[in-house]
């Protein structure tokens, strides 16, 4: 991968030997951050835990920085002990060689933009790029798109924003709107049959997510009649 290759550019307190943490490993970090931040002796609730976790994914799928997020968020209870405690939790990553999944693409970011030389590499080596699903990512992972996409701008995405129901895990909608604003000779093009539904469910369906906002037009026609069986 780019940070197996590339991490200690960017950071070189890290090698590329470092260690993934999946969701268990980053709650135990999570938890020895509080205390070593809080106290021995401080008594953790797994409400807190779960409000930390929440700030630092938001923090991190839009690549914030901590003082613009405190500042943004100021009027919220125990924010300042939450930001100290993210910070500490991510020096105790650091310490270990750890990443966490987040921080697999924030990171990757970083480094891209940091470092013109590493850009270019995988720039020129991804000379094509396709992204299907686009309507489920996340703004780090278009800016790490647009990044790879610099040099050559061969990038084709799929995506449907009336299909976006990943926005709790950091889906940004609007991802499809900035790609076209994005790309000044981008082509769209619409695929508007569908091969399962009677045109009666789709007209249903038309005028549903006709009341979404900020999308595409899109006029969903069938390939069968209201027996289902298919038109030729």
């Amino acid at each position: 991968s780019i940070l197996r290759r590339d991490i200690d550019k960017l950071n070189s307190n890290y090698n590329y030997n470092f260690t993934i943490y999946n969701t268990d490993d980053s709650l135990k970090m999570i938890k020895k951050a509080i205390l070593e931040v809080k106290g021995e002796n401080y008594k953790i609730e797994d409400s807190f835990i779960k409000k930390i976790n929440y700030h630092m994914s938001i923090i991190k799928n839009n690549n914030l920085s901590y003082s613009s997020y405190a500042s943004q968020n100021s009027y919220l209870q125990d924010m300042d002990d939450i930001i100290t405690i993210i910070k500490h939790y991510q020096k105790l990553l650091e310490n270990s060689n750890a990443l966490d999944f987040d921080d697999l693409l924030t990171f990757t970011e970083d480094l891209l933009k940091s470092n013109d030389d590493v850009r270019n590499y995988y720039s020129n080596r991804f000379k094509y790029i396709l992204v299907d699903e686009f309507q489920d990512t996340n703004v780090v992972q278009y800016n790490i798109i647009k990044l790879l996409a610099k040099n050559n701008k061969n990038i084709f995405v799929v995506g449907d924003e009336d299909q976006c129901i990943y926005g709790w895990r950091g889906a940004n909608i609007s991802n499809i709107k900035n790609f076209i604003n994005d790309n000044e000779n981008c082509q769209i093009f619409k695929l508007e049959q569908n091969y399962r539904s009677t045109q009666n469910i789709l007209n249903i369906a038309n005028k549903l997510i006709g009341n979404n906002h900020d999308r595409i037009v899109k006029e969903l026609k069938s390939n069968t009649n209201v027996n289902g069986t298919i038109i030729y």
